[in-house]
């Protein structure tokens, strides 16, 4: 399979989601309690949010969660631009601001990224002094 296979199928798969009734709140059920509930219960208020790998939601909207602001970066924003599947404010990765953000969320990326050490870099470089992060 190519790549623009993959993100030709990943493209599909979020139309056909996010065409459901109430598909935004049902992300929280997609991504599971698991994985977010403890860490959204220790931290009720996230302020600025960035999440790496965000797809075309973050996971910080799907929480209910209401923070400052939700930033989201993933490799694959311009094809979702274009296929109008964009929920929350994206940047790409060169204008990501040095400590600017309260909470930093990268969910089952690390995993599909060439260079996990850089994205983790970034990660930290974009934190505000005492910032929180899920990985």
């Amino acid at each position: 399979m190519t790549f623009a296979e993959m993100q030709a199928g990943e493209l599909d798969w979020w139309r056909a989601f996010l065409a459901r009734p109430n598909a935004i709140p049902r992300l929280f059920a997609l991504y599971g309690y698991r994985y977010l509930g403890f860490f959204f219960e220790e931290f009720n208020d996230l302020g600025d949010v960035i999440d790496f790998g965000s797809g075309p939601v973050s996971a910080a909207w799907v929480a209910d969660r209401p923070p400052g602001t939700v930033t989201c970066q993933d490799s694959l924003f311009l094809a979702y631009q274009d296929a109008g599947l964009i929920y929350g404010q994206a940047v790409a990765p060169a204008e990501i601001p040095a400590a600017a953000f309260d909470t930093a969320l990268i969910l089952n990326v690390l995993d599909h990224c060439g260079d996990p050490s850089s994205l983790l870099i970034a990660m930290a470089a974009s934190l505000k002094p005492g910032g929180k992060a899920l990985i």
